[in-house]
Parts: C-alpha cells; structure tokens; sequence
C-alpha cells in the first residue's frame, strides 16, 4: 500500500536543524531508497495559493494554504509499505520532534 507523508515545519523553528540533523534524515532517506520503500519526495518551495470554486462566478484564488497556522507544509514522501511501517517512518523522523506533525495519509489505488 502507498502512503503519503506530509512535512508540516514551523519556520521559526529552521535554525535548529543542526548539520548532524540533516546527516540523519539523509541516512533515513538512503535507507529508504535502498529498501524500494521511497517511492517520491520533494520539498515545496514558495507558499501555497487556494483555489475555491464558486457555483455561478469566478473562483476565488488567495495567498497561503487552506487553513491558517502557524505551520506550513514544507514537503511530503510517498512510501510503498504497510500503514504500520509508514507510522514508524513518521516517528523516526530526524527532526520529527522539531516540525509541527508528520501526517500519514494512504493513498487510493487505481486500478486499470
């Protein structure tokens, strides 16, 4: 089964990610591609815009994600696992205990 996971960060908390950090969510990131568990990853860049249709006008596009926070999304992986393993994945996330939450998410199958 996939599973998405996504990055929520809070901005103010960045300085703390330490280089140790980083050499820690790249050893999960390798460890992860070598298991064929990584199936995509990419970080966001920029902030978000929303899109909100209108039944009989135009839609209405603003800046910022959908719900305001403090937290923004900063990325997201997609893994090939069962949903046991993509919550530890979360949970062992390096900076984990920085960033505001890991949400995991399955993800439909399409088949055909």
């Amino acid at each position: 089964m996939k599973f998405m996971l996504l990055l929520y960060d809070n901005p103010d908390a960045r300085h703390l990610l330490t280089p140790e950090l980083m050499e820690d969510m790249g050893a999960l990131m390798t460890e992860l591609t070598a298991s064929g568990e990584l199936v995509a990853t990419d970080a966001f860049a920029g902030t978000a815009t929303t899109v909100k249709p209108q039944v009989g006008g135009a839609p209405v596009i603003t800046d910022g994600p959908y719900a305001e926070a403090k937290e923004v999304m900063g990325g997201f992986l997609i893994l090939e696992c069962d949903a046991a393993r993509a919550n530890q994945i979360a949970a062992d996330w390096p900076a984990a205990a920085l960033t505001a939450a890991i949400e995991v998410r399955p993800l439909m199958v399409h088949d055909g």
